[in-house]
């Protein structure tokens, strides 16, 4: 049978004008809700983890308050170009469409299959199990060391139900899932800003710890500033999230720049300020002592950084905080992830159904699909190191598509821009000459890492070429 006949079995649409698509959308979200998706998925783990991490390896508070500037400064930049690119194509899908247009067919199927797989899959999954051990162990259900024993199932078959639940709201429609989204994002907010203020007013905070910068840097604390920042920058990740709802945002040519500036200003600034409350509670020597004896002593900087500033009683409880503020991120992840394979499966890169919204414009096979795949992902033993090559693979992912701004603007002049870049051509370039060294240096420093994202794209090129038979 032809491409073209209906009945078949493996017959895939045929790609829809963008004017079509665009006048079938619904358009729920405002400026400020589509701020608080970035900002929900923005804020979570990497924020309360990676700092410890960070100041044990580069051995200084300073460099690592440096690093998240840096990484939030090419964040922003990368954040200014999206706008453009999503206001002149306000269609679901984001970095799929955007690469696709600037590229062509392979490379935006490659674009969409990182981003569906890594980008969202992986992420829903480990958000879902770290949400589930934290309401476990800090609602005192479950033992810390028995957690990761005999209890092991009970935290994956917790995060199941978290995935499902959550995924099974967000089916109800559109305008639910923006008032929730709003709602949790406002509250983990809040309480990171609460955390922020009453840590650094505590009497124990101590200023001095601030002032550590190394007087000379050799090249193996460089080498370990650019592994760093490569995590830093996943730290970050979902500053292009607006890109995905831009089909479904009400005025996008005015609102989506604005969500977009806005959610990721908020975040840099917020992550400025929660790692001074890191730094005013630990010595660099101190973080570097804790981690020498153990590795993970350091994973939860801010629940350390809580009980020394605040005290014992509050850092209990910010344990479940934290499993709030996961369910918040888990949330974003759940409305943005389906959009891009809508956005594929309207161009014949997915089968038919996936491309199907409810009448309350909720796409539910393809939420479904990416819920169902990343339960599956929950309980695989070591799922580490799924997560070992996330950066690697979004930092390629980044890459084309705030590149695709050059090529755009060359090949197609007259495409309308309501809003155009600030600073182009320097904003563009600066996010894309940091990524590119960050990625170069994972492929020298993590060789291991570099062969698991190529084996990736290479399972994702033969799904293309089985998909357009």
């Amino acid at each position: 049978m032809t491409r073209s006949e209906p009945d078949s079995p493996s017959s895939w649409p045929a790609p829809a004008p963008p004017d079509e698509r665009d006048a079938t959308e619904g358009r729920e979200f405002g400026a400020m809700s589509a701020a608080f998706f970035i900002a929900a998925s923005m804020v979570g783990v990497g924020i309360l983890t990676t700092s410890g991490y960070t100041i044990a390896s580069v051995g200084s508070n300073q460099v690592m308050l440096w690093l998240w500037i840096v990484g939030g400064v090419a964040m922003l930049c990368g954040a200014l170009t999206h706008a453009e690119l999503a206001a002149a194509m306000p269609r679901i899908g984001g970095d799929y469409v955007f690469v696709r247009e600037a590229y062509g067919r392979l490379a935006g199927f490659l674009a969409g299959w990182i981003t569906a797989l890594i980008g969202f899959g992986a992420p829903i999954a480990v958000t879902a199990r770290t949400s589930a051990s934290y309401w476990l162990t800090g609602g005192g259900l479950v033992a810390p060391e028995a957690l990761t024993k005999e209890y092991w199932w009970a935290e994956r078959a917790l995060a199941t139900g978290l995935i499902l639940g959550l995924a099974g709201f967000h089916l109800l429609g559109r305008r639910g899932s923006a008032r929730l989204q709003g709602l949790t994002t406002l509250a983990t907010l809040g309480a990171l800003v609460a955390m922020v203020v009453f840590g650094l007013i505590s009497p124990q905070a101590d200023w001095s710890h601030l002032d550590d910068l190394p007087d000379q840097l050799t090249g193996s604390v460089w080498s370990a500033m650019l592994i760093s920042l490569l995590y830093i920058n996943y730290g970050y990740a979902g500053w292009n999230s607006a890109g995905y709802l831009a089909g479904e945002v009400k005025n996008p040519g005015r609102n989506l720049p604005r969500a977009i500036v806005l959610g990721n200003l908020a975040v840099l600034s917020l992550y400025v300020a929660v790692n001074l409350v890191y730094i005013v509670a630990f010595s660099a020597e101190e973080i570097q002592t804790l981690a020498s004896s153990n590795p993970n002593a350091v994973k939860n900087i801010a629940e350390l950084a809580v009980a020394r500033l605040i005290g014992p009683p509050v850092s209990t409880w910010f344990a479940l905080f934290v499993a709030v503020l996961l369910l918040s991120m888990l949330s974003a992840f759940l409305v943005t992830g389906p959009r891009v394979i809508v956005a594929m499966a309207r161009e014949g890169m997915f089968p038919r159904f996936a491309a199907r919204v409810s009448q309350h414009g909720a796409p539910v096979p393809a939420t479904l699909c990416l819920a169902l795949f990343a339960v599956a992902l929950n309980w695989i033993p070591r799922f580490a190191s799924v997560l070992e090559y996330a950066s690697l693979g979004l930092a390629l992912a980044s890459l084309s598509s705030v590149s695709a701004i050059y090529v755009l603007r060359r090949t197609r002049p007259h495409l309308p821009r309501p809003y155009r870049t600030w600073g182009y051509p320097v904003t563009p370039a600066v996010f894309l000459i940091v990524t590119a060294a960050l990625a170069i240096a994972a492929v020298r420093d993590r060789p291991e890492v570099a062969f698991w994202t190529l084996a990736t794209l290479l399972a994702g090129t033969v799904a293309f070429v089985f998909v357009n038979r």
